[in-house]
């Protein structure tokens, strides 16, 4: 394994951390796989190089803005979705500084990238008069 590239580090990162070790759901293993399906074409083209070229040294908290950005104004992405995928990402960083401490300065710049903010929305489950109106039964007891 070349472990200056990248697309082997997200082969490891699925198969060995999000599978194995953390057993997480099949969701949520769709939603990594989905964020690098995103993700490596994005970076590679930036980069100039193909993916499976993509030195991990290549990825940097510019790119990584530059990622969300193009998430919220190409894609029209909310800030949930947003943080979903920067969640993964430094997921990733953190599994390849893990396991490769020659990586670990480059994992640690990863990680400084924050999640975007945003304002919650109301809760529209609650009426005027709060939980009263949620505990009401839609069929009334006789």
């Amino acid at each position: 394994m070349n472990r200056d590239l990248a697309g082997p580090w997200v082969r490891r990162f699925l198969i060995d951390y999000v599978i194995g070790e953390r057993n997480y759901s099949s969701n949520t293993q769709q939603s990594y796989r989905d964020m690098f399906r995103l993700f490596l074409p994005f970076a590679a083209k930036r980069s100039h190089c193909t993916m499976d070229q993509l030195p991990l040294v290549r990825i940097q908290p510019k790119m990584i803005r530059a990622f969300t950005q193009h998430l919220e104004e190409v894609r029209h992405c909310g800030p949930c979705t947003i943080n979903q995928r920067m969640a993964a990402l430094r997921a990733w960083a953190g599994f390849v500084g893990t396991n490769s401490p020659e990586h670990l300065e480059w994992s640690r710049q990863i990680k400084t990238v924050h999640f975007k903010k945003h304002v919650p929305g109301p809760r529209n489950y609650l009426g005027q008069d709060g939980d009263r109106q949620t505990a009401r039964c839609q069929f009334p007891c006789r």
